[in-house]
């Protein structure tokens, strides 16, 4: 045991110091998280919040990174069948881990960038009648963001199975 805490310790030292840490990032998500007609028919959608957890390298033209993310409902959304509303509400988490590539505004202390990710998202769908689903499925998304020296904005459109995802997020 006081093996394993040693190599954590020296493990997060490591990645805490001045040459690292730049290249971590840790966000707040909030999302919009959109069924489309195949699952859930004329429902309200749900609003999400979540972390985002990334690791970037940068590049003379951009950079390129890995990330994870972490949603759960705080508003649910509501469904209807044909028009007719039903009291059941539903939830929706969401995990996803991608691949990214930011372009070069992404480098700079001031700028605006782009950036597009691939992987996969696992969600899981319930409420109180008849639709409990989980799944993973893979995931693709495009967005725009605003680099304020060390922290950046990020708005994010991102589209997995039968769900369409919209995000803002800010990135210390």
């Amino acid at each position: 045991m006081l093996k394993k805490l040693f190599i954590i310790s020296i493990g997060c030292c490591f990645l805490t110091s001045p040459a690292y840490a730049r290249n971590w990032n840790l966000g707040i998500k909030l999302a919009y998280i959109e069924p489309d007609g195949s699952l859930i028919s004329g429902s309200d959608n749900a609003d999400n919040i979540g972390v985002n957890l990334g690791y970037q390298w940068p590049l003379s033209l951009g950079a390129i990174g890995l990330e994870a993310d972490y949603t759960t409902s705080f508003l649910e959304g509501s469904e209807d069948i044909d028009g007719i509303p039903i009291n059941e509400a539903f939830f929706i988490d969401t995990l996803g881990a991608h691949a990214t590539y930011k372009t070069p505004g992404y480098a700079t202390k001031l700028g605006i960038y782009s950036k597009f990710r691939a992987g996969v998202t696992y969600y899981k769908v319930t409420n109180t009648g008849f639709l409990n689903e989980e799944e993973a499925d893979f995931s693709l998304g495009v967005g725009v963001g605003l680099k304020l020296g060390q922290v950046a904005i990020e708005i994010d459109y991102t589209t997995f199975n039968d769900f369409d995802m919209f995000s803002f997020t800010v990135l210390f």
